[in-house]
């Protein structure tokens, strides 16, 4: 474990100072700490773009993880619920939402007069990866898990290994991910499924995803904590329909991971 931690600070070596794209999720985590253990803390900065489409997790962890290693954070705001096409919620969601969001990043970072931008992208088991390394405007953005080839599994060990821990999170994606493509996306059903993810998550679940169509849910959680949802289901359906959903689902199959949306159907 020692030499991936070696190898990935000595891709970042390779910079002076950097930007890092704080997700609030294990990947980013680790990126930062490795960037202040290789560059020092004076030359690093944490940057995680203020978007409608954040559960408000991402936040509170990029910031404490700013925290604990001394380091600025910086949370500049992308409007994305002012841009039609993003509201539209087809396939191009995705893709606008980036570059809304890289542009966010890209004017914080030409703030601190810095040229590099970190991301967590990292070597993926489904073969599919990110490049390594890639130019936005006049910036450089850096996936230094890729030039370090490290996978996706071997990262929460990682950071166990770098006694952060506390920084290992199950995969999150935003908000609008939960919306069916094609159905438009609006603040009210935005809030709508913050609140009721929230709920499930104070009942002792880390992972919840609540789909919805229409005014229907269906309500996502780990394979494993399948069983312990179904024994509070008339609770939680009763909570979930006085929050004025029409029907609600437990999925029997458990999370599945939709990057950009999904039907509930």
């Amino acid at each position: 474990m020692q030499e991936k931690v070696q190898r990935l600070c000595e891709v970042i070596k390779e910079y002076d100072r950097v930007a890092v794209c704080l997700s609030g999720g294990s990947d980013s985590s680790l990126v930062a700490i490795a960037a202040v253990k290789a560059l020092g803390r004076e030359n690093v900065v944490g940057v995680t773009v203020n978007t409608s489409f954040l559960t408000g997790e991402e936040l509170d962890q990029s910031a404490k993880l700013c925290r604990l290693l001394g380091i600025e954070h910086m949370a500049p705001r992308a409007f994305l619920l002012n841009d039609d096409r993003i509201l539209k919620n087809d396939e191009k969601r995705c893709y606008y939402c980036k570059q809304s969001i890289a542009k966010a990043v890209w004017e914080a970072a030409r703030e601190k007069r810095i040229r590099v931008l970190l991301d967590g992208s990292s070597v993926q088991e489904d073969g599919i990866d990110a490049a390594g390394e890639r130019k936005l405007r006049d910036t450089i953005v850096v996936s230094p898990l890729i030039k370090a080839d490290i996978h996706k599994k071997e990262i929460a060990e990682m950071l166990k290994f770098l006694g952060m821990r506390q920084f290992v999170r199950p995969e999150n994606a935003c908000l609008a991910t939960r919306i069916a493509l094609g159905e438009p996306i609006t603040v009210k059903k935005l809030r709508w499924i913050r609140a009721a993810e929230n709920y499930i998550r104070n009942l002792g679940f880390d992972l919840v995803r609540v789909r919805v169509q229409g005014g229907d849910a269906r309500v996502e959680v780990e394979k494993e904590m399948v069983p312990k949802l179904m024994e509070m289901s008339e609770d939680v359906i009763q909570e979930l329909m006085g929050m004025g959903y029409k029907n609600v689902e437990i999925d029997p199959q458990g999370y599945k991971n939709s990057r950009c949306g999904i039907n509930v159907q």
